[in-house]
Parts: C-alpha cells; structure tokens; sequence
C-alpha cells in the first residue's frame, strides 16, 4: 500500500490555479449582476440610492463568498490523499466523501488536457482525479497504466463548451424572464431554468467530488427555483 499527498510545493501550486479560476468567474458574475441592477435603476427617480446600496452589496458578498470558497478548496487539497494498493485504489479528504474502486472495477482511465489523469469505475458516481501535482505523480500513473492503458479524453473540449455553455444560458434566461414582457417567453424561459436548477441539484447530490458543505447548500436551489416561478407568476399578472 502506498499513499500520494500533496507537498507544500504542490499545494501553492494548486492554490494559484484555484485563485486564477475563481477570480474569473467571479468577475464575469460580478460584472453580469451589476449590469443587470444599472439596466434595471439606470434613469429612475431612486436609481442613485439603489445603485449605491445593491452594488456594493453585490461586490461585498462575492468577496466573501470567494474567500470562503478559496479557504474550502485550499483545505481539500491540504488533505487530499490516494491511496494504491494491490487490488484498490481510493481517494479521501477531509472535505469530500471517500471514493474507492477495485482495480477489477476500474471502467477506463483517461488523461485529460492540463494533464489530470481521472480513474472511472463501474459505478458513474466513481471518479477519482488526480492531479500532475500531487507527489509521485508518475510513479502512480504508471502503476496505474499496468492494471489499464491511460486514454486521451477525446470529448473534453465538447464537454468543457457545453458547461459553459449552460452557465451563460442560465444567465441569459434569468435576464429574459426579468426583462422580456413577452408572457409566453417569459414562461417558456422559466420553465428551461427551473429544469437546469433541478439537473444541476441532482448533479451536485450525486456527485462524490463535490464538496460535503456544497452538497447541503444545494437546498438552496429550491429558494431560487422558488424566485423563478414568482417572477414568472408575476410576468401574468402584469406586476413586472
């Protein structure tokens, strides 16, 4: 039995990406959001107060949120550990369920572009990544490569636009059922975005690579599916 961490090296390393990503994705939300609110106050005989009120609000919980984020990710990865033996491989952190997969098990082990090798199982719901950084990184690969050859993951780039995609749809819908005054668009808009909140809570229950705290504040997406369906409502009865 052999265990794989990651140094102190490995971790600052980690971190920069993880800082880099979420700094992207912060600001295209951010920038989303307060564009939404100027369009919406921009012109109104109140728009100075709400602006000066919603906008910082907006920035001062983003900037939480990503610190929070930030702190969990740096604490996955402080304790991340895969641990190969003969006939088992397995993946346990602090912040994430444990996942293990029999080398009988294994379904495919695929590379993916930045170098992350994934070992599937037969179980969907078992995925362990692996990171280049981690410690010892090729000598577990090639281990690895004895049970199954590593693939090139041939779908990545498909799979990488589509999730984008999906984001920025999501987005566009919410904008549409705000702003369209159209009720049949309003409503077909609504019901898309209630269908991607329920695939994306599902996603994330079932996921095993999705952080434990994450997992409980996906109930949150009822609240929003909740807002959706009000504002929808609204739509037809001329309030928005």
């Amino acid at each position: 039995m052999k265990e794989y961490k990651f140094s102190v090296e490995g971790q600052k390393a980690i971190r920069e990406k993880i800082a880099t990503r979420l700094i992207l994705v912060y600001l295209f939300a951010g920038v989303c959001a307060v564009s939404v609110v100027c369009y919406k106050y921009i012109g109104t005989s109140d728009s100075g107060n709400m602006l000066w009120i919603i906008i910082p609000l907006i920035c001062g919980w983003m900037g939480w949120n990503f610190f929070r984020v930030f702190k969990r990710q740096k604490e996955t990865y402080a304790t991340y550990t895969v641990t190969l033996t003969d006939n088992l491989i397995s993946r346990e952190a602090s912040t994430l369920p444990t996942v293990a997969i029999y080398r009988d098990d294994i379904k495919k082990i695929t590379r993916l572009r930045n170098g992350t090798v994934c070992v599937k199982g037969k179980d969907p719901r078992a995925i362990i990544p692996i990171l280049p950084e981690i410690d010892g990184f090729e000598e577990l690969t090639a281990a690895l490569a004895q049970t199954m050859p590593i693939e090139a993951r041939r779908n990545e780039l498909v799979l990488r636009a589509a999730r984008i995609g999906l984001s920025l749809s999501a987005v566009a819908l919410f904008i549409a059922i705000l702003y369209v005054n159209n009720k049949a668009i309003a409503t077909g808009c609504g019901v898309l975005l209630v269908a991607l909140s329920v695939w994306r809570f599902w996603a994330i229950r079932r996921s095993r690579n999705v952080d434990l705290r994450a997992k409980q504040r996906a109930w949150v997406s009822f609240v929003f599916i909740l807002l959706v369906v009000g504002l929808v409502v609204a739509k037809w009865m001329s309030l928005l």
